[in-house]
């Protein structure tokens, strides 16, 4: 009779993204390194967006990254203890602000 070893149980989303921004380990350590590269990008593409030319790519990109601060505000909103201290907090409260100018 051989031994196989235990099949895992898939994480749930909720256990999966508590894993990612705040577990410890290569994967969340790598995913939190690639969320900070994004913001820098981002607040260097705010800095230089007002003397691009107002043509098609321009409003594609903001759709992007308005899609996707949108589903990091969404995933930790889903992850967060209490929902109105969630709200309560001023990064939180930005990141509505652009998304909402981001879609406008």
């Amino acid at each position: 009779m051989s031994e196989t070893a235990p099949e895992r149980a898939p994480l749930g989303l909720r256990r999966t993204l508590i894993w990612l921004y705040e577990g410890v380990g290569a994967w969340p350590l790598r995913f939190r390194w690639a969320i900070l590269i994004f913001d820098v990008l981002t607040i260097s593409y705010f800095l230089v967006s007002p003397f691009i030319p107002k043509e098609g790519y321009h409003f594609w990109l903001d759709y992007v990254i308005g899609t996707i601060i949108a589903l990091d505000l969404a995933a930790r909103f889903y992850i967060a203890p209490t929902k109105r201290r969630f709200l309560q907090r001023f990064m939180n409260i930005a990141d509505i602000i652009v998304v909402i100018t981001m879609f406008a």
